[in-house]
Order: structure tokens, then sequence, then C-alpha cells
């Protein structure tokens, strides 16, 4: 469970949330070669501007893939 202030959230957003939460223990070990960071956010204009490697190892890139299918 994250916290209080995601009980009024919808449900999408939660999955969304979770998910991306999730991406970064899916990873490299810690301190590896690609660890699962956050590089940027769907709504940061700098999230279009990702290079190959950065949305490979973007929990964000994660978390919108997958909800896209939800």
């Amino acid at each position: 469970y994250f916290c209080d202030g995601m009980d009024p959230q919808v449900e999408d957003m939660f999955v969304h949330t979770s998910i991306h939460e999730l991406a970064h223990f899916v990873g490299d070990k810690p301190g590896g070669a690609l660890p699962i960071v956050d590089h940027a956010y769907t709504d940061q204009a700098r999230y279009d501007q990702l290079g190959h490697w950065q949305r490979l190892t973007n929990a964000e890139t994660y978390a919108n893939y997958v909800t896209d299918f939800y």
C-alpha cells in the first residue's frame, strides 16, 4: 500500500503507479549496469526526448507500456 493519498485516485492511476514502482525492481541488481530509474515522467517535456537506452531504463516507460493494454 502506497499512502492514503492514493485512495481517492482513479483505479488507472493506482495501477500505473504500482507498475511504475515495481519496475524499479526488475532491472539489474542495485549498482548494476542498467538499473530502472526515473529519467523522466510522462507529464514532462523531456520524456519525449529520451534516448533508446534511457527509455529502456525508465520506470515510467514500463508503466505506460503496460497501462496502454490495461
